[in-house]
C-alpha cells in the first residue's frame, strides 16, 4: 500500500525535475502538476489515517466501557 511518505517523496522527486532548466518546458510543467497531485494524496492519505485513527480510539473507549453506543 502506498504510504503518504512516499507520495512525498515522489512529490520532491517531481519537484526537482519541474525546477530543472535542462529540462524541456512542457515536461518541467508536467512534472511540477504531478508534484502537486503526489502532494494532494500524501494530504489525503494522512487525512483518511488520522479519522481511521479516531474512529479506532473511540471503539476502543466504547468496548472498554467508556462510552455509550449510538442509539
Amino acid at each position: 500500500m502506498l504510504t503518504s511518505a512516499q507520495c512525498r517523496v515522489n512529490a520532491k522527486n517531481s519537484l526537482v525535475l519541474g525546477e530543472s532548466v535542462n529540462v524541456p518546458l512542457r515536461r518541467r510543467t508536467q512534472a511540477l502538476s504531478m508534484a502537486l497531485k503526489w502532494t494532494a494524496l500524501a494530504e489525503g492519505i494522512d487525512r483518511d489515517e488520522a479519522k481511521q485513527d479516531d474512529l479506532m480510539k473511540a471503539a476502543d473507549k466504547w468496548i472498554n466501557g467508556g462510552l455509550t453506543p449510538p442509539s
